[in-house]
């Protein structure tokens, strides 16, 4: 019996060493976690500009460990940043295009223009929208812009069993050919165990002409700048070098070398089988069955 416990608490330390390997695969950035009071959230779209044709994301800011890499002209979303010895780092979010969440520099890294920064500069031309979107939204579906006018993909949205009470305008815009624009909450239809069953939105639709995918690109994007903590940008007066190979695409660097997430599910993989062979072993020199009396 005794030795049946002893087996039994050596298979849990085998077993606790592991476990924060898995946390920390599982559920993000262990760096975040212990140092989320003094991360700032970001939520913007950056392209990378590294001086090195690409940018490492490390385990955490100034760390040497590196997670993953992207290339120049790859876009990322920048989630959160932090202060580290005198400079800011980003924090990449975890999904399929990014791997495991990672630390950037934000000095290697250029901000693209968004919907922010357009309200920002046209702030004195938004106005309440009074109208209804009864009629506006044709049966077939419409745009979804980024904001009105703007050079970058835009989103196409079914109509399918949506109402006017879907939407809920924010505010308004007029361009210079009389079209209007309003910056809108989409709400996704009908809630279902309080889960929305069509995803929801938000995000600018021309109500003048919805369904309009080859509306003019009347407001391009300018050339991505510098990322400031005091949120100061001045998008048409630096002057910035535009990252190479800019692509429009997220994803890691398409290496002939191993990659570091490969290489860590390697390690992961190997402490795994490493834990099965010694569980393999106690079990039959340890955990005997005892002897019929």
């Amino acid at each position: 019996m005794k030795k049946r416990i002893v087996a039994m608490m050596i298979i849990l330390l085998i077993f606790l060493p592991t476990s924060k390997v898995r946390a920390d695969v599982v559920f993000g950035n262990d760096f975040y976690f212990r140092n989320r009071d003094d991360i700032e959230p970001l939520n913007r779209l950056f392209v990378v500009n590294g001086t090195n044709g690409f940018v490492s994301a490390k385990e955490a800011p100034g760390s040497s460990d590196e997670v993953s890499q992207f290339r120049n002209g790859s876009m990322i979303m920048i989630g959160s940043v932090h202060l580290y010895s005198g400079s800011y780092w980003g924090m990449t979010p975890m999904g399929h295009a990014y791997g495991m969440p990672g630390w950037v520099s934000m000095d290697e890294l250029l901000m693209l223009y968004d919907h922010v920064d357009f309200v920002e500069e046209y702030q004195e031309n938004l106005y309440v929208y009074s109208g209804s979107f009864e009629g506006a939204i044709e049966d077939e579906g419409y745009y979804v812009w980024r904001w009105p006018g703007s050079d970058m993909e835009k989103r196409w949205f079914v109509s399918d069993y949506m109402d006017a009470g879907d939407f809920d305008a924010i505010y308004a815009y007029m361009d210079d050919e009389g079209r209007e624009w309003v910056y809108c909450r989409i709400m996704g239809g009908e809630a279902y165990g309080g889960l929305s069953l069509r995803n929801a939105a938000t995000g600018w639709i021309c109500l003048s002409d919805a369904a309009n995918e080859s509306i003019p690109m009347f407001k391009p994007a300018p050339e991505p700048i510098a990322w400031q903590k005091d949120g100061n940008h001045n998008w048409y007066e630096t002057t910035q070098q535009a990252p190479a190979e800019q692509n429009g695409n997220s994803g890691n660097i398409e290496a002939e070398e191993e990659s570091p997430n490969t290489s860590s599910l390697k390690i992961i993989a190997i402490l795994v089988a490493s834990l099965v062979v010694c569980t393999v072993i106690l079990i039959k020199f340890i955990w005997k069955p005892e002897k019929k009396r």
